[in-house]
């Protein structure tokens, strides 16, 4: 493994990558394969005001496997360390880490409609394959409401999902109101945040807050995809706080 920011490579010591006073920014991590078989990364994020730990969970699956390099990004924010600040810029390679993920939670739901989309996208058909990846991430939402607990693999599941639809849906198919339905989610955002009194319905707050700025970096980057898919899932994690 090693990590890049800028012009600095980070390089692997006994299994373990250690970047010491690291500043707001975004990391590359890569993954080197030695051996066919799934892996797992752990990232623990020092901040100012908190820690935070993420995982990554991959599979090497190319012959030889030394010829397999799985890359990720990590955006780090040095004050309050990112809930979920993993992404990933090769969608092949997304699709498969989330079908890890999916088989590994027993979402069978996600998984049929995940593994439909996968199918699409390899036949070139990405408007339906785009389709089924939002059907896939209004099941993902439906569990995480249903269960209430024991959800962040599924809202990691989430990001990575958002972070796909990003690289293969269509463009001409977006609103032209984004920037709008940025502001009325961070209104509606400050009306829940006063009323809610439900402890694990408050767990939701940093997660919208999360995808709010994530939706606000995206617009002025103009990745309108990702911008589109955040919008979606901020939405729906508002209809939940409002059904509470």
């Amino acid at each position: 493994m090693e990590v890049i920011q800028g012009a600095k490579t980070y390089s692997e010591e006994n299994g373990i990558i250690f970047i010491p006073n690291a500043i707001s920014d975004r990391y590359t991590l890569r993954v080197y394969g030695k051996s066919l078989g799934q892996y797992e990364v752990d990232i623990w994020q020092i901040g100012m005001e908190e820690d935070n730990w993420t995982n990554i969970q991959g599979k090497i699956t190319k012959i030889p496997a030394e010829s397999q390099v799985d890359t990720y990004t990590v955006d780090f924010r040095a004050d309050r360390p990112f809930n979920y600040p993993i992404n990933q810029n090769n969608p092949e390679s997304i699709f498969k880490l989330i079908e890890v993920k999916l088989r590994n939670s027993n979402e069978e739901k996600s998984l049929k409609s995940f593994l439909l989309a996968h199918d699409l996208y390899l036949k070139g058909l990405t408007i339906p394959a785009s389709e089924n990846l939002l059907k896939t991430q209004n099941f993902i939402l439906t569990e995480i409401y249903l269960k209430q607990t024991n959800i962040t693999k599924l809202i990691d599941v989430l990001a990575d999902l958002e972070n796909l639809y990003s690289f293969i849906a269509a463009k001409e198919n977006l609103p032209s109101s984004l920037s709008h339905e940025l502001e009325k989610h961070r209104q509606q955002l400050d009306i829940v945040k006063d009323i809610i009194s439900n402890k694990e319905d408050a767990l939701f707050i940093p997660i919208i807050e999360e995808k709010l700025f994530r939706v606000e970096k995206a617009l002025k980057e103009n990745k309108l995809n990702y911008a589109y898919i955040l919008l979606q899932s901020i939405e729906k994690f508002e209809k939940m706080l409002n059904k509470s």
